[in-house]
């Protein structure tokens, strides 16, 4: 898993590059934490380059949406297609986790 993560207008930017599983969550949970004293409110999770997720994965994306919810802002996905698509419909999540299609609508869809 390769990623890339900065805050911009107190959102977390997150962009991800590989396969989401076991090994993938861990590096981005750790990489996501790194943040957690930050000044930040919303997150976002850049997959457009990400071609597997597995339900660790998942749960990397739920604790986010959770501490994002906690300090008044949003969780935003950019870029979910493929596998990564299918595998949040069959668990249900692609209706718990909003998704756009660029990283630029994600990013506005936090600042409302």
């Amino acid at each position: 898993m390769d990623m890339h993560s900065e805050i911009q207008d107190r959102t977390i930017i997150m962009r991800l590059k590989g396969r989401l599983d076991t090994v993938g969550a861990a590096a981005a949970q750790a990489c996501f934490d790194k943040y957690h004293t930050e000044d930040y409110a919303s997150v976002v999770f850049d997959l457009t380059h990400v071609e597997f997720i597995a339900s660790a994965g998942i749960r990397v994306l739920l604790i986010a949406a959770k501490e994002a919810e906690s300090r008044g802002g949003k969780l935003a996905l950019a870029g979910v297609g493929g596998y990564c698509l299918d595998v949040l419909s069959m668990s249900g999540m692609v209706h718990m986790l909003p998704r756009y299609a660029s990283l630029d609508e994600a990013l506005a869809a936090c600042r409302q």
